[in-house]
């Protein structure tokens, strides 16, 4: 068994160098692949490619979000931004979407397999593995639908007291100009 041997003198991981370079960041702050690239090659004497950028901003993310309580979003055609946090919905909403279609698609390969080839266990490997996928997609769908039936309903909740409120500020201006207070 070799040992772990860093490629960095300092020792840090790529994780680790995108996180300190990131950590400390407020939101909207971008980080351009230019920046990643050149903090991610320092102490280094190969070439960084992108691909490595999204494997450490991948892997730094998680740390990111444990410690920080902050995550990097794509910004298309610039590098990564720190996310507000009033995107966290928006973030986990695109996760789901994109494990529902994961999902949808294992469940589609296990479906269309060839039965004539495998054997009896694998068989039993092969249905037992689609049942659990045709489950786990139709629960995605279903907490789907009860995550939309909540939004809606946070929405008609907003609009109503938005409306309220209004009402209430109307009154409010109407009593304030038709009361005059004496001295």
């Amino acid at each position: 068994m070799t040992t772990f041997k860093p490629s960095r003198a300092d020792g840090r991981s790529d994780k680790q160098v995108v996180y300190d370079l990131v950590e400390a960041a407020a939101p909207d702050t971008v980080f351009s692949f230019e920046q990643l690239i050149d903090a991610l090659s320092e102490g280094l004497t190969g070439e960084v490619t992108r691909s490595r950028v999204y494997q450490a901003v991948a892997v730094a993310n998680r740390s990111l979000l444990r410690r920080r309580k902050r995550s990097l979003r794509v910004a298309r055609g610039h590098g990564y931004r720190v996310a507000r946090s009033n995107e966290a919905v928006e973030l986990a909403r695109l996760r789901t979407d994109r494990a529902q279609v994961q999902t949808k698609r294992a469940h589609d390969h296990v479906q269309h397999t060839r039965l004539d080839e495998l054997t009896p266990g694998e068989l039993t490997i092969l249905r037992g593995t689609q049942i659990a996928l045709s489950n786990l997609y139709q629960a995605f769908r279903h907490l789907d639908r009860k995550i939309n039936d909540t939004e809606q309903a946070i929405r008609a909740h907003i609009e109503t007291t938005d409306h309220r409120f209004q009402q209430l500020a109307q009154r409010v201006e109407q009593l304030e100009t038709t009361t005059t207070v004496k001295p």
